[in-house]
């Protein structure tokens, strides 16, 4: 829930766990915010310092368990050292590529008495006032001769420009250069996907007109790396003479799959705002890059257009509700302040792909982790740092097995989180996987739970639908509701992934 609400609100978020079994609890928690790059602080409790070389309660090597899992992962051994090492988490966690820290306080720390009058405070690092870690001429001068020679630019924007950049700021800078655009992670909704200068996910499976970066001459990175989906040889997707701009915070994410012909280390509002400033100096930039913006316009336009057949193939069965048809019903109430929050599996990337992205921290999904259900306290911790606005949570049925209880937390706080279950009961993507590789499916069948009950014994609202001409009455009474509520979605089975080849 820290992670959804830091990713919510743009701040670091704080956890507190319980020491032994609590901290391992939490392990999924360390592996999402890493993959998503949040900037969380987990102080977790911990046994007595002296009880751990004598077979004591609940005694782990806590900081060892979750060190591969986070940017910092310490043992505070005396009271003296509290405030100095919490100080040191924050900065830790937001320097660079943000992520998740972890501080482990024995009770005997947490008891103790502080000897020192050494005073730390808890803050975060100044994003805008680093100095950069290169010298910027040369890199400027060679990015802009690098944007200057190019004829099929694009920019990927990433998770850092959503701790670092403002979204009027980004939009204009941009639109300075005439370069396409794509976000992924944190990025999704700092510019909006708006078909003119943004053109979506840079995610290839999920954006077939990100696909088009195989016919680009030069990539300019905002804010990320390259990844298994960007850059991964096997897809073909960058050529090898295609050049490379990176910009970021982090020195150590430079050239990951892919070298950087030029990388910019620093504060990425100072670093891309030179690099505008020195593009404005080229001349006719725009006008250059206008054709190959027109195509990436154009294929956007198709690749959105394929939703229609898409619509005619799978929604006109009256015996059977798919998933594109619950995008559709809750479209009649989408708005760029409902958050949306997607997991994995099969279910969740109807709506990942549907719904655009219109708004900074209203779109987030699982990161490269694909924790399945997730998105439930990712969710509700974005809901919690902006309870006025509504939160849609999509997962499959199989996922909100893991945390379902964690929908509590939204009844005690009264929080309108809508969650929608597409219940097909099964683990859609081993069914798939084991059918295409195998012929016949081993264990992956789920028994048929009405979740919607089950969100009523823990005093949400609870919704069942089976008949898509009913469809429309759930989805309003959801809506409608002040609380958290669940749709539980009788879904077709095998419906898969939409658009892919």
């Amino acid at each position: 829930m820290a992670d959804g609400w830091s990713r919510a609100t743009g701040k670091p978020g704080v956890a507190i766990v319980g020491g032994g079994p609590g901290h391992v609890n939490a392990v999924t928690g360390f592996a999402v915010a890493q993959s998503a790059a949040t900037p969380v602080i987990v102080i977790s409790g911990q046994p007595p310092l002296h009880t751990r070389d004598r077979n004591g309660h609940q005694i782990l090597y806590q900081a060892d368990i979750v060190r591969t899992l986070t940017k910092w992962a310490q043992e505070i051994t005396s009271p003296n050292i509290i405030s100095e090492l919490v100080s040191r988490g924050f900065r830790i966690a937001t320097a660079g590529k943000p992520g998740p820290v972890s501080l482990s306080v024995p009770t005997n720390v947490q008891e103790g008495r502080i000897e020192t009058s050494a005073n730390y405070r808890v803050r975060a690092v100044n994003k805008n006032t680093e100095n950069f870690a290169v010298t910027l001429d040369e890199s400027i001068t060679d990015a802009r001769q690098a944007i200057s020679n190019a004829e099929r630019p694009i920019m990927i924007i990433g998770g850092g420009a959503w701790w670092d950049l403002e979204r009027d700021s980004l939009s204009r800078l941009v639109s300075r250069t005439g370069i396409p655009a794509f976000t992924i992670e944190q990025a999704r909704g700092l510019i909006a996907d708006d078909g003119e200068i943004c053109f979506g996910y840079a995610h290839p499976a999920f954006n077939r007109t990100f696909r088009e970066v195989r016919n680009s001459d030069l990539v300019i990175l905002v804010g990320t790396e390259f990844n298994l989906h960007t850059a991964a040889e096997q897809k073909q997707l960058l050529s090898a003479d295609t050049r490379v701009i990176q910009l970021h915070r982090d020195a150590e994410q430079i050239g990951i799959c892919k070298a950087a012909d030029v990388a910019i280390v620093g504060p990425l509002k100072v670093g891309l705002e030179i690099l505008a400033s020195a593009c404005d100096g080229i001349g006719s930039l725009r006008e250059k890059h206008h054709g190959w913006l027109r195509h990436i316009r154009n294929k956007y336009s198709e690749y959105r257009n394929e939703w229609r057949s898409l619509h005619e193939t799978n929604c006109n069965d009256a015996s059977s509700i798919h998933p594109l048809q619950v995008c559709e019903s809750l479209e009649r109430y989408r708005s760029d302040r409902i958050r949306i929050v997607t997991d994995g599996g099969d279910f969740a990337h109807w709506p990942r792909i549907y719904f655009p992205a219109r708004s900074p921290g209203h779109w987030m999904d699982g990161a490269e982790i694909g924790a399945l259900g997730a998105s439930l306290p990712v969710g509700i911790g974005a809901q919690i740092g902006h309870p006025a606005e509504q939160t849609w949570v999509f997962l499959g049925d199989g996922g909100f097995g893991f945390y379902g209880f964690d929908l509590s937390t939204a009844v005690q706080r009264g929080l309108p989180v809508k969650v929608f279950i597409g219940n097909d009961h099964c683990w859609g993507i081993e069914r798939r996987l084991q059918l295409a590789h195998y012929g016949r499916t081993v264990a992956v069948d789920l028994p048929d739970i009405r979740y919607d009950r089950f969100a009523e014994i823990l005093g949400a609202k609870g919704v069942y639908v089976e008949d898509p001409s009913k469809l429309d009455d759930a989805v309003d009474q959801v809506i409608a509701h002040d609380g958290p509520a669940v749709l539980n979605v009788s879904i077709r089975p095998a419906c898969g992934r939409p658009l892919l080849d």
